[in-house]
């Protein structure tokens, strides 16, 4: 389990929505979202500020996640989109003016 997911956890719990917690520990609603997926890593700060927000620790919210076996910065990689992706495996293909014959 990773730091995202503690995080969902703690802010269920205390039936907040993202957008109050958010509100509460002053940052972005959609940046509660990233940490909650694993799509980004928090700092320290944004960890003190979302503990203060869930009426815990920072110490406790980053046990949680030692006691599952994970530091709270060892989230999967960032996934990549499917656009992204078959940008990357399709070759780019170029367009020249020429003649029918290809002699242009």
């Amino acid at each position: 389990m990773q730091f995202g997911r503690v995080l969902k956890a703690h802010r269920m719990d205390s039936g907040l929505s993202q957008e109050e917690l958010a509100h509460r520990a002053a940052i972005d609603r959609t940046f509660v979202s990233m940490l909650e997926r694993g799509l980004r890593l928090p700092t320290l700060g944004v960890i003190l500020a979302l503990a203060h927000a869930l009426n815990t620790s920072g110490a406790q919210l980053i046990a949680q996640v030692e006691q599952l076996g994970m530091s709270p910065h060892t989230d999967p990689p960032v996934p990549v989109r499917k656009e992204q992706a078959k940008k990357k495996a399709s070759p780019k293909r170029l367009a020249f003016a020429s003649d029918p014959c290809g002699a242009g």
